[in-house]
């Protein structure tokens, strides 16, 4: 997946990702899945979209520091806020995801439930991290 998203507003971008790449290694075999992808983003919501196997999810994963031990994850630069997301540590990652990151899986069985509203599941994922904060929620 290789693409390049400018800047949505003059201001400091949230997240700012420049180069990443993602690879999964098997002994010798390499393989790559991400390749220069680079994109900023501020307060505004991100989707990615693409055909199936084009790395949406990947690049999700490398964001939130989910990939296996196998995948080599680099970038030039993949800054959250104040947060080096290369160089954050696994209890730094369990401090922001779902709270201030969070990404919804393509696959129907891990994401949105189709017999519920969705405001209604993402406010009931954002309650989770904010407990007692129904009205703020909605």
């Amino acid at each position: 997946m290789t693409s390049s998203i400018p800047a949505a507003n003059s201001a400091a971008p949230l997240l700012d990702v420049q180069d990443l790449q993602v690879n999964f290694v098997n002994g010798r075999l390499v393989t790559p899945a991400v390749r220069g992808i680079s994109f900023q983003l501020g307060k505004e919501k991100l989707a990615i979209v693409g055909e199936s196997g084009s790395g949406k999810s990947t690049v999700g994963r490398a964001l939130l520091q989910l990939h296996p031990r196998s995948a080599q994850v680099t970038a030039q630069r993949m800054q959250f806020g104040e947060m080096d997301l290369l160089r954050a540590t696994p209890a730094q990652m369990r401090a922001i995801r779902g709270k201030r990151i969070s990404m919804i899986m393509q696959d129907p069985k891990y994401s949105l439930n189709p017999v519920v509203r969705v405001g209604e599941q993402i406010a009931e994922a954002w309650r989770s991290h904010h407990p007692g904060q129904r009205e703020v929620a909605r």
